[in-house]
């Protein structure tokens, strides 16, 4: 009888034990059914950071930022836009951060004294799983201003930037040698038939990856936890970057599930038929909620809009609940989102009456804590 696919993989013992088993009678004309834990296993080691140190993971692996007590963290972000280069001109230099400097990378959590190396490649910035982009690969930029060391290879048809992480530096890494390259869509569709990106895909994410090595308890010894963080999105084209509008800056992060709070969004592109809106997506991606905010047309211009927070959908949340933001110029033409948190009305932090213990009255009367809700 044949056997179901990897049904003895993830658990030998239980495949051995089986295979002294007598073979099964004739009225079982149908597969065996696999144990629920070897189901088990399987699903939880598909979603593992975890690694045997000879099998790393390929750049397409999705994997997390944080791990127990690690994080690869995004200290600076990179600025909205950086104009790549072709192959037949010359380099337009490093990918800068707002409003100068650099972007900068931090792994967290990390107390051993040995150097690590950090990998940087460019990868795709829409809504489904990060990958390697097809059309844009990292370019290793170098030169007197160039402060930080760093080595350039391919991984399956891919260029990486590998940038050490020293603990002298607090496993702080500058991203100061980093630029975006563009290849032509006629070589890359010739090459490998990609065109599921999409030649007007001008959008990119700088991709930051990281192996250590764990040891007892965290993980089985030989085992190596890679971590990968992305980037906001960056735009790349020239064109695309005069017309799509531009958040740098937001004037608030939080604020009650009421709204009805004034927030300025700073950067550039805003029009007269610019929206904000909040939005919230579920663990699956899919959007779940979506409000339009009220735009202060009198106090707003190209560079700065004013919008009154519009409430959230449910007001009566009992722990924070984060959402994203964003501004339209229309149809394919919306900046990137930015994080905004709703806080339930007891979080409310403008409250000053929050931060002072609440005092019983000498005369056993209500206190003034309680008198005003």
């Amino acid at each position: 009888q044949e056997q179901a696919p990897g049904h003895g993989s993830p658990c030998p013992l239980a495949e051995t034990q089986q295979t002294r088993r007598d073979p099964p009678s004739l009225s079982m004309d149908y597969l065996p059914v696999p144990p629920a834990l070897a189901w088990g296993r399987t699903r939880a080691s598909a979603h593992s950071p975890l690694f045997r140190s000879n099998a790393l993971p390929p750049l397409d692996w999705p994997l997390p930022p944080q791990f127990d007590q690690y994080e690869l963290r995004i200290e600076v972000q990179p600025r909205p836009h950086h104009r790549a280069h072709y192959e037949t001109e010359g380099s337009r230099g490093a990918v800068k951060a707002a409003p100068t400097g650099h972007p900068v990378v931090k792994l967290c959590g990390y107390t051993e004294r040995k150097p690590l190396s950090l990998q940087v490649f460019v990868g795709t910035a829409d809504d489904r799983s990060i990958r390697p982009h097809p059309f844009y690969q990292i370019h290793r930029v170098t030169g007197k201003m160039v402060g930080t060391a760093s080595h350039e290879s391919v991984q399956a048809g891919t260029k990486v930037l590998d940038i050490p992480l020293n603990p002298e530096n607090n496993m702080t890494a500058l991203i100061d040698c980093a630029g975006i390259l563009k290849l032509r869509n006629s070589d890359i569709e010739l090459r490998k038939g990609e065109t599921d990106v999409g030649r007007k895909n001008t959008r990119v994410r700088l991709v930051f990856r990281t192996h250590l090595s764990l040891a007892p308890p965290v993980a089985s010894s030989g085992r190596v936890l890679a971590l990968q963080v992305a980037s906001l999105p960056i735009e790349c084209s020239q064109r695309s970057a005069q017309e799509l509008p531009v958040i740098e800056s937001i004037g608030l992060t939080s604020c009650s599930v009421e709204g009805g709070e004034e927030l300025l969004l700073s950067g550039n592109n805003f029009l007269a038929i610019s929206r904000v809106l909040f939005m919230e997506r579920g663990t699956d991606g899919k959007l779940q909620w979506e409000e339009e905010a009220h735009i202060d047309r009198d106090n707003s211009n190209e560079c700065l809009l004013c919008v009154r927070v519009p409430a959230y959908s449910d007001l009566s949340i009992s722990q924070p609940v984060s959402v994203s933001l964003y501004v339209s110029n229309g149809k394919r033409k919306r900046s990137s989102t930015h994080s905004f948190k709703y806080l339930p009305v007891m979080f409310k932090e403008d409250d000053p009456l929050l931060s002072r213990p609440s005092i019983p009255p000498l005369d056993g009367g209500p206190s003034r804590m309680d008198s005003g809700f």
